[in-house]
C-alpha cells in the first residue's frame, strides 16, 4: 500500500519522474505489470519523452491487449505526432475496449476512493474529494468522445489530407 500511495501523492503533484521511479522499482515485485507500465508511460507521456511511452504503453499491451489506459495514451501520442493511421489503430481498439468491458466506478467505489482521499489528505474537505472522483469517469468519457470524432473524421476524411478539427 505504501508505493500506490506514495505513487498517488507524486502523479497528483504532477511529479512524473517520481512515478517512473517508484513503478519502476517496484515492477519485480508486481503482480499486475500492465497497470505499472501503463502509469510509467502515462508519466513519460506527461513529460513528452514520447518513444519512452510508446514502450512501456506497448509492455502494457503486451501483457493486457485491452489495457484502456495504454490504448487511450497510445492514440493521444499518435495525435499528437499527426501519425493519423496508428491513431485511428489505437481509437478503433480503445473503442472496441470500452464496449466489451464497463469501466465506470459504481458510486460506492467512488465513495471508498474519496475516503481514501481524504485519510491522504485530511486538510481537503471530504465534499471536495467526493467531486473529484466523478473525474475518474468523465476523463474516460471525455476520450470516447474525442476518439469517436476523430474515428468519424478519419473514416470521412482521410484521402482529402486535412487536418482533423478536433483537440
Amino acid at each position: 500500500m505504501g508505493k500506490d500511495l506514495a505513487v498517488a501523492r507524486a502523479f497528483g503533484r504532477g511529479d512524473w519522474r517520481k512515478v517512473i521511479e517508484l513503478e519502476t522499482a517496484a515492477l519485480s515485485e508486481e503482480e499486475h505489470k500492465q497497470f505499472s507500465y501503463a502509469m510509467i508511460g502515462s508519466a513519460y507521456e506527461n513529460l513528452t519523452e514520447f518513444e519512452n511511452a510508446k514502450e512501456n504503453y506497448a509492455k502494457a499491451l503486451g501483457i493486457d491487449g485491452c489495457h484502456q489506459d495504454a490504448l487511450e495514451g497510445l492514440s493521444r501520442i499518435y495525435f499528437k505526432e499527426k501519425d493519423y493511421d496508428n491513431t485511428y489503430y489505437y481509437v478503433l481498439k480503445g473503442l472496441h475496449s470500452v464496449e466489451e468491458i464497463d469501466y465506470s466506478i459504481p458510486k460506492f467505489v467512488k465513495i471508498l476512493i474519496a475516503i481514501f482521499w481524504k485519510i491522504t489528505r485530511p486538510t481537503k474537505p471530504f465534499k471536495e474529494m467526493l467531486e473529484e472522483t466523478k473525474d475518474i469517469d468523465q476523463n474516460r468519457n471525455k476520450w470516447i468522445k474525442w476518439a469517436t470524432e476523430f474515428k468519424e473524421w478519419y473514416e470521412n476524411n482521410i484521402q482529402k489530407n486535412e487536418e482533423p478539427k478536433i483537440h
